[in-house]
This record gives structure tokens, C-alpha cells and sequence, in this order.
């Protein structure tokens, strides 16, 4: 009866991952009818200028993957010589707002330094691009450093000097996390839309959207997409052989304690974590600036509905992104090695899509009669940040699950508890405050989701960051600034709200 039970349990991450594949497996088929029907080939689609857009959007992803990872190891040195928790959490905290934060708006704000306008547009994507994604590196780079054999480092420091235990035992330990770092950055950045067609660079994303706005078939534009898979397969696999070496086994005793008896504490740490916490918020600080003096005193009445529609849709799109990844981390608990790696595969590859061919698979899936239903209202919209959010959220809920010590896990399973009693009585009192933290991050996320958006929205329906990227375009720069700061200021206020609100729950399961 009980195994019963586990396996009925798993069915709703199953269905969610079938959920998570059916638009782009419609898309394939789209996409092979049109080749096959009409001799629409590669050869065809990929002309000189396209290939050009590619090598383009290659040397600037592989440049901000590289930077990015700099950057990341920069920062965690620092940090790592800061003693005060209080300050190490704030500068964590500021990074995690600076990677939910729109490339829009770090775009924004980047323009507000004197002599920025004068760089060419491949630096300053660059640039922007690095700032917005080196916390995701530093956080990969957490991850791997969590996953080190503690045991071992802690053998290496009683046994060898600093400096040889660090380049022997630590370093060679590290690689993988960083090739998993730059992997990762390297797919998103492929499939970025956003800031480099402001710059005036012609990726291939951009070259991508433009076949889509001429083709009035969408199949026959589909082809242009194998780079986007072929980037996705790619980073998948690099990813995957990456982190092939860690062990799961060891995350039950963290590293990072034995890794801070390496390094010493800074002379005055206070004054270091303060100019990691400037320099981290720079771009809302910059928002600040210039948005306070000007444009700021009247924009509710010109932008507050924008900022109202994105609050809501974003409340929505993350409750439902967080139960279906529940039901996913779910699945992944309960299933054995090959078909975690499995869900794991297919969580990356989601990842891994740029929002362009997730908000065409959903335009396709909603113009099948069985999904008629999505057309209404701002439906399809919150359909697709839900599979935009979702391989977030489950990643992010197994990691958290992982993180957690292995015996309570097999108590559990002796102990015999049925599935719902499990979950009420055991699991969401002590895993509730990471929920909330996991809610945040995707409700952060939610507001910045552009690329899908424009695909999807529905007329009459205008979100805060797709109103930003059309005035980026023809509004005045006090206004840009003004809607980009409260755009970042719904951001922030998001993540204070359910960061106060985990720690206060946290301190209250723990009394």
C-alpha cells in the first residue's frame, strides 16, 4: 500500500514534465511538416547575414560567460574575507537582486555613467550582460565549493601549507563548478534579445524575432531555431559532465566551514562588505539618482496600472510555478538514479530555451483546439511564465532538498508516514521558509520576463518591463529612469517581504 502511494505520488511531476515538453514538441513537428512538405532545408534558411548574427551572439556569449566567471571568483574572494554573517548575507542578498533584475533595466542604469554612451556596443553589452549574470556564476561556484569533500580539506590544511593545500586539493575540485558556471551563462546570453538590439548590435536573436514578425507561417521560420537547441544541447552537456564529478553524498557536511580556516580575515571587513554592497546595488543606486529629481513625481499616474498588471500576473504565474516545481522535486525524490538524471536533462534543456521559442511553442499550443482556452484574457501569458519559471523552481527545490541532512529522509521512510501526514507535519514546517525564498526569486523573475512577453501579451495588456523596453525607444530619459527605478523597487520590495518573512518563520519553527 505504501509503495502504492510513492509511486501515485510522483504522477503529477510526470504530468508536469509532459507539460514542460509539450510546446516545444509541437513546435518540432512544425517545424519537420514544413522541411518535409515544402523543401524548407538548412541550406535555405542560414544566408551570410545569419551566419554573421551567429558569430556575433557566439563571441559575445563566450566573452560574458568568461567575464562573468571573473567577476564571480573576484567577488567570493572578498567575501570570503568578511567575518560578519550580518554582512555576508546583505552583499548575497544584494546579488540575488541584481541577477532577478531585467537586462533592461542594468541597461538603464549603466547609461546613467558619464562616458558610457561613448563605448561600442559590443563592450557595453558586455559589460551589462557580465553584471547581470556574474551572481549566477558566484552562486554555481557556492554550490560546488558546498559539494567539496570536507573531510579531505580539512586533511589538507592540518597536513600542507595554505597555499598547496588551496592549489592541490581545492582548486582542481573547483574547475568543474566553474565550466558548469560558464556553460550555463554562455546558453542564456546566446539567446538574449534584449539589450544588445538597443546597442545596436544585430544577434541572432534579434535575427530570429525579425523572421518570426515577416513569416506569416510559423513553421516555415521555425529552422532559423536549430541554433537555439543545438546552444541548448551544448550547454547541456557541459553542464551535465560538469557537475558529473560532485558527490551528492557530501553535501550532508558542508565544505564552505574547513574552506574559511584558509583565509584570513580583512582588516577592517566592514569597510569591505559596505563596498561590496555599494558596488553590487550600483545599478538601483544610479536608478536613484536619476530618477528622484525629475520624472519620479509624476509617474504613478502614467505607469502605476503597468507596475499594478505586472505585480498581479507575477503573484499568479509564481503560485502556480511553485506548486508544478513542488510536484517535479517531488518526482525527483522519489525516482531512482537514471530517471533523476533524466529530470534533470529535461529541467536543463527548459532552462535553456531562450523566451522567444517558449513564447512561439505556447502561441502554437494555444491555437490547438484542446488548449482553445488558453486565449482568454491573460492567460496564455501567465501559462507562459509558468514554463518559464518552472525549470527554476524545481532546480531550485532539489538543491534546497539536497541541502537538507539525509537522516531525515530515512527516518521518514522507516517511520512508514503516509504521503499528505509527511508532508503536513514534517516536510512544510521545516522546508516552509525556502519555499518562500524559492517564491520570491521566481516572483522577481516573473517581473522581468521580456523575451516570451512580447509573443504572448495580450492586447490591452501592458506589464511594467514591456512598457520600459518600448520607451526605451522613444520616451525621455527621466521617464525611463523613473519607471526602471520602481520597476527595481517592486523587485526589492518583493525580496525583502519574503526574505523577513522566512527568517521570521524559520525563528519561529526553530523556538
Amino acid at each position: 500500500m505504501l509503495a502504492w502511494r510513492a509511486h501515485l505520488a510522483t504522477v503529477p511531476g510526470f504530468l508536469a514534465l509532459a507539460l514542460l515538453l509539450l510546446p516545444y514538441a509541437l513546435l518540432c513537428r512544425s517545424a519537420l511538416g514544413v522541411s518535409l512538405a515544402d523543401g524548407v532545408w538548412l541550406w535555405s534558411t542560414f544566408d551570410g547575414k545569419s551566419l554573421a548574427a551567429i558569430g556575433t551572439s557566439l563571441a559575445l556569449s563566450a566573452t560574458v560567460a568568461a567575464l562573468s566567471v571573473v567577476l564571480a571568483v573576484l567577488v567570493l574572494t572578498a567575501l570570503s574575507h568578511v567575518v560578519c554573517r550580518g554582512w555576508v548575507w546583505a552583499v548575497l542578498a544584494a546579488l540575488a537582486l541584481n541577477f532577478c533584475l531585467s537586462p533592461v533595466i542594468h541597461l538603464v542604469a549603466w547609461r546613467e555613467l558619464t562616458g558610457a554612451e561613448q563605448l561600442p556596443g559590443f563592450l557595453a553589452a558586455v559589460v551589462v550582460l557580465s553584471w547581470k549574470y556574474f551572481p549566477l556564476a558566484l552562486a554555481v561556484l557556492l554550490l560546488g565549493l558546498h559539494a567539496l569533500d570536507a573531510s579531505g580539506i580539512e586533511a589538507g590544511r592540518v597536513f600542507s601549507r595554505r597555499g598547496e593545500a588551496l592549489r592541490h586539493l581545492v582548486f582542481p575540485q573547483v574547475v568543474p563548478a566553474i565550466s558548469a558556471a560558464a556553460a550555463i551563462i554562455l546558453v542564456l546570453v546566446f539567446g538574449e534579445a534584449e539589450v544588445p538590439p538597443l546597442l545596436g548590435m544585430r544577434v541572432y536573436a534579434e535575427e530570429f524575432m525579425a523572421r518570426l514578425a515577416l513569416e506569416p507561417d510559423i513553421g516555415r521560420a521555425l529552422p532559423a531555431a536549430l541554433p537555439f537547441v543545438v546552444a541548448a544541447l551544448a550547454g547541456w552537456g557541459l553542464t551535465v559532465r560538469s557537475v558529473a564529478g560532485y558527490s551528492v553524498l557530501a553535501w550532508d557536511r558542508s565544505a564552505l566551514k574547513p574552506l574559511s580556516t584558509y583565509v584570513q580575515s580583512a582588516r577592517h571587513p566592514r569597510v569591505l562588505a559596505g563596498a561590496l554592497f555599494v558596488l553590487v546595488c550600483a545599478p538601483v543606486l544610479l536608478l536613484a539618482f536619476a530618477a528622484l529629481p525629475g520624472g519620479f513625481v509624476q509617474f504613478l499616474p502614467k505607469h502605476g496600472h503597468a507596475l499594478a498588471t505586472s505585480a498581479l500576473l507575477g503573484v499568479l504565474s509564481t503560485a502556480v510555478a511553485l506548486a508544478v516545481g513542488g510536484m517535479v522535486s517531488t518526482l525527483f525524490a522519489a525516482v531512482g538514479p537514471a530517471l533523476r538524471r533524466t529530470v534533470l536533462s529535461l529541467l536543463l534543456l527548459g532552462l535553456f530555451m531562450p523566451g522567444a521559442l517558449t513564447g512561439l511553442g505556447m502561441v502554437a499550443l494555444s491555437q490547438s483546439p484542446a488548449f482553445d482556452w488558453l486565449n482568454t484574457g491573460d492567460v496564455l501569458l501567465v501559462a507562459t511564465h509558468v514554463l518559464r519559471l518552472l525549470p527554476v523552481a524545481a532546480l531550485l527545490l532539489i538543491g534546497l532538498a539536497l541541502l537538507e541532512p539525509r537522516r531525515w529522509a530515512e527516518e521518514v521512510r522507516l517511520l512508514g508516514i503516509p504521503c499528505w501526514p509527511r508532508w503536513r507535519f514534517i516536510h512544510a514546517p521545516l522546508r516552509w521558509p525556502r519555499w518562500l525564498l524559492v517564491g520570491g526569486v521566481l516572483m522577481a523573475l516573473a517581473l522581468s520576463e521580456l523575451a516570451s512577453t512580447i509573443l504572448v501579451v495580450a492586447p490591452g495588456t501592458e506589464t511594467a518591463v514591456l512598457r520600459l523596453y518600448n520607451l526605451m525607444h522613444f520616451g525621455s530619459p527621466e521617464s525611463v529612469a523613473a519607471l526602471a527605478f520602481s520597476q527595481a523597487g517592486l523587485v526589492v520590495a518583493v525580496l525583502v517581504a519574503v526574505a523577513a518573512a522566512a527568517i521570521g518563520r524559520s525563528g519561529h519553527a526553530g523556538a
